[in-house]
């Protein structure tokens, strides 16, 4: 755990300075997963995904929070599943 307290802390300081930095905002989001933050992780998860729309890296850190937290909502996975297949590629 500890390696995602430093990696969060380097996260926070980079979007400090570059709020928008895509790779900085998605990485952010799974090291709060990763440190059981799921709901925080969830919400800027979906935040980092409504942004970045074409983003897969977002989506696909996006369904892992979800799975994280338990959730087997099928409602979910369709509506990210066709926000992912509705995108030109």
């Amino acid at each position: 755990m500890q390696r995602f307290d430093v990696a969060k802390s380097v996260l926070e300081d980079l979007l400090a300075v570059e709020p928008r930095h895509r790779q900085g905002l998605t990485q952010y989001g799974l090291v709060l997963g990763r440190l059981g933050k799921v709901n925080d992780a969830k919400v800027h998860m979906l935040n980092v995904a409504e942004l970045y729309k074409d983003d897969t890296e977002a989506h696909g850190i996006l369904g892992r929070v979800y799975r994280t937290s338990g959730v087997s909502n099928e409602r979910q996975i369709l509506k990210l599943s066709r926000s992912a297949s509705s995108r030109p590629s």
